[in-house]
């Protein structure tokens, strides 16, 4: 699984970095590097990264404020952080999970427990993209269902007013058949485009570092 897996590693120490970066390429994973975190979002933005390895002390931005700039946009199984420090404090470790960080490591980063943290966190993303899918299935089947009953009243009301216009010309009453019929039609052209998968479901957070999502359907 580790394999091709895309990461980002942050640390203005490029020089000292590189034996680590050049394990990682060994091991196969593709590695870019950024020697700043100022531009953490566009990076984001342009490449989907699987995992990132965050250096906490930088001269211009901190490693946790470059974690805040994370979570403000991706939360911890979208984009998972492993902290790199050169000491091990708990203090550290502690204000760098309470920020959203995935895991922590210290430098120099053993290769060998860096792979089992970048294959964890893999594991991870992928069991999110799994529950996601299931949880957008499932609000389909929820909204077909209901567009289904949805069609019920308004096909009544239309076939209630038919029996009784038949042999009259009252327009007040055609026009009331003719707006529950229109009510059917939007409701059956609903269900016809999310069968076909032309609605996009999507997820969006309603609050930073938790799992609840709202759903929502792309018009």
């Amino acid at each position: 699984m580790t394999r091709n897996a895309k990461v980002l590693i942050v640390d203005d120490d490029e020089m000292g970095s590189k034996p680590f970066v050049l394990k990682l390429q060994k091991r196969g994973i593709q590695v870019h590097f950024s020697t700043s975190g100022e531009n953490i979002l566009e990076l984001l933005e342009q490449e989907p990264y699987n995992v990132v390895f965050l250096d906490m002390v930088m001269p211009e931005f901190t490693g946790h404020q470059v974690l805040g700039l994370i979570r403000s946009k991706y939360s911890q199984l979208e984009i998972p952080v492993i902290m790199l420090s050169g000491k091990d404090e708990v203090s550290d470790v502690v204000e760098s999970l309470k920020l959203g960080a995935n895991d922590y490591m210290t430098k120099p980063a053993n290769i060998d427990i860096a792979m089992a943290r970048i294959q964890t966190q893999l594991m991870l993303t992928e069991y999110y993209k799994i529950s996601v899918k299931k949880s957008e299935l499932d609000a389909i089947h929820s909204m077909v269902v209901t567009y289904s009953h949805e069609i019920n009243n308004p096909l009544t009301i239309a076939l209630g007013f038919l029996h009784k216009l038949k042999g009259t010309t009252d327009q007040i009453q055609i026009e009331k058949v003719e707006s529950a019929l229109h009510r059917i039609s939007h409701i059956l052209s609903k269900i016809k485009q999310i069968s076909e998968g032309n609605d996009k479901v999507e997820f969006e957070n309603y609050l930073m570092g938790s799992q609840g999502r709202m759903l929502k359907l792309k018009k």
